[in-house]
């Protein structure tokens, strides 16, 4: 098998083949523009900035102007929505990208030879020297390709330390690579180019099997498109950066050529909102003496770790993201001013009403609460009760979930609470059991769990609270699933740990031994359906 010193030999002979200057062949300082091809972010009415660049995707059209292109071109107009959309910069590359090469006059006779006529064909190797030019390479796709879930994942920096990779198993058409890979393949297939420039590739790689990379991560679109396929598209998916939405594909799915791009972006949709992980919050900021932080971490690591496990996307916000609330002078000024000294806790229990107001709403937890029956999939992206705030602990804020605006309302509604109480003790669940209570201006459910509830077998026990519990086996939990069932989440609180025993002052080493007990006894076990 050729090592990949032989292939390195391989590309010096292309390059004497090719070049009158071999050292400007080898070096990666060839003259490029450092602003080529056409990005569509201007024409999509969104903004670049520098602050945060996006990665660029790149694809390319023979002989047409880019802004054409995007508007005469349905596969195009996709391609420039889906790809930002998934926070890429689209780029368009053409015939005039390619022209800047060094060596351009060489390849341009090579086609001109090959008797392969001008336009698509000639377009397909013109794409490697296009992206040659870029000044880092980077990422290519085919229009028709677009980007699952794990595309958001990759970023600037280029899998496999910029090797060249090829992510679908028959057809080059989602690429990557560094300018001297893209430059080397470019030279490797204008070498004897042919009508079939797939079967040039894949004669190349028999010889030198280490010229570029091939990974399985690019799907046929029939998965997500055709309703009467009987697989799993979300774990099909999930593990994949893109899928090829080609007409054909379209056909043989059932979808005619005149519904093609509703159909595409309608299936998008459907999957982003069944598949992709919905955001779960959690808000930390250490209100604590020092010797308990590392404690609290990795109980921040736990909890991290279970919401993920259980199909979430788990984010940790803190208090820099509350003071991006307009509000959060407001009330930090209340707090300095009240007669009652509010203690830098109670504080951040406030203000991660703030937070969650300016992060767009949504889902919240606390850290010391674990997922059980969480449903990500139906309740993750179209939150319960139509996004009206709803507390799945009746008023204790454990768990809770509401759009933007009604985060917003609930916030100012506690802010004006806590304005009434400024000379006594007050928390955000006080303002919150108030507010119920005189408004009842949000959902109050009974959809989780205390710590100690799942071992309480008398309902009056269960009802009310519960003496200390002399727990056996806390991680035994065949008679306590029944209490489980339905239920959102465990909230392992400081009192119910007190109560339960197991869980008090040790929640950093037990909680995530005891959420994985509970998975494998009653949810695959499904232990409280045979109670």
């Amino acid at each position: 098998m050729p090592s990949i010193y032989h292939n390195e030999i391989f590309f010096l002979l292309l390059c004497v083949l090719f070049c009158e200057n071999v050292k400007r062949c080898m070096s990666v300082e060839v003259p490029i523009r450092q602003n080529g091809g056409t990005s569509l972010l201007d024409i999509l009415g969104l903004k670049r900035t520098s602050d945060e660049p996006r990665p660029k995707m790149y694809t390319f059209v023979y002989n047409e102007d880019p802004s054409l292109s995007y508007e005469n071109d349905e596969y195009v107009n996709l391609w420039a929505e889906s790809w930002s959309e998934a926070g890429w910069d689209p780029i368009i590359l053409s015939e005039k990208d390619a022209i800047s090469h060094p060596n351009y006059d060489d390849f341009f006779t090579r086609l001109s030879n090959s008797n392969i006529e001008k336009g698509i064909r000639w377009g397909r190797y013109l794409r490697y020297v296009a992206m040659s030019m870029r000044d880092d390479g980077g990422w290519y796709s085919e229009p028709y390709v677009l980007p699952l879930s794990g595309m958001i994942r990759k970023g600037v920096e280029l899998p496999n330390d910029g090797s060249f990779t090829m992510y679908g198993t028959e057809l080059p058409e989602l690429l990557s690579g560094n300018r001297k890979e893209w430059n080397k393949l470019a030279f490797s297939v204008l070498q004897k180019p042919d009508k079939n420039d797939v079967l040039v590739l894949e004669q190349l790689r028999d010889s030198y099997p280490d010229l570029y990379i091939v990974e399985d991560s690019v799907i046929d679109a029939k998965y997500i498109l055709d309703s009467n396929i009987k697989y799993d598209v979300c774990q099909f998916a999930d593990s994949k950066l893109a899928a090829k939405f080609s007409y054909r594909i379209a056909h043989d799915a059932g979808i005619a050529r005149s519904r093609y791009y509703h159909a595409v972006k309608s299936s998008l949709v459907s999957l982003k909102e069944k598949c992709e992980r919905p955001k779960i919050y959690t808000f930390f900021e250490p209100a604590y003496a020092k010797k308990q932080i590392d404690r609290l971490l990795i109980e921040l690591d736990g909890w991290k770790r279970v919401w993920k496990d259980a199909g979430w996307n788990p984010i940790v916000l803190t208090l820099e993201d509350a003071k991006l609330h307009p509000n959060f002078v407001k009330f930090n000024m209340a707090f300095d001013e009240a007669e009652y000294k509010t203690s830098q806790y109670d504080r951040m229990c406030f203000y991660r009403w703030l937070a969650m107001s300016a992060a767009g709403g949504g889902w919240m937890s606390d850290y010391d609460t674990y997922p059980l029956f969480s449903n990500p999939r139906d309740h993750g992206h179209r939150l319960p009760n139509g996004g009206k705030l709803t507390c799945y602990a009746v008023h204790v804020p454990c768990l809770v979930s509401g759009s933007q605006s009604e985060w917003n309302r609930i916030t100012e509604l506690i802010f004006f609470s806590y304005q009434m109480h400024t000379n006594e003790f007050w928390s955000d669940m006080l303002a919150l059991e108030e507010i119920r209570k005189t408004l009842g201006g949000f959902i109050g459910l009974k959809e989780t769990v205390t710590a100690d509830q799942p071992y309480i077998n008398n309902i009056n026990q269960l009802r009310g609270a519960t003496p200390h519990l002399d727990i056996k086996d806390p991680y035994s939990l065949k008679d306590a699933c029944i209490n489980t069932k339905g239920k959102r989440a465990i909230h392992f609180s400081h009192a119910s740990c007190t109560r339960a025993d197991f869980c008090h002052n040790q929640r950093d080493k037990v909680l995530g031994k005891w959420i994985d007990a509970w998975r494998m006894q009653c949810r695959e076990g499904k232990a409280y359906s045979r109670v």
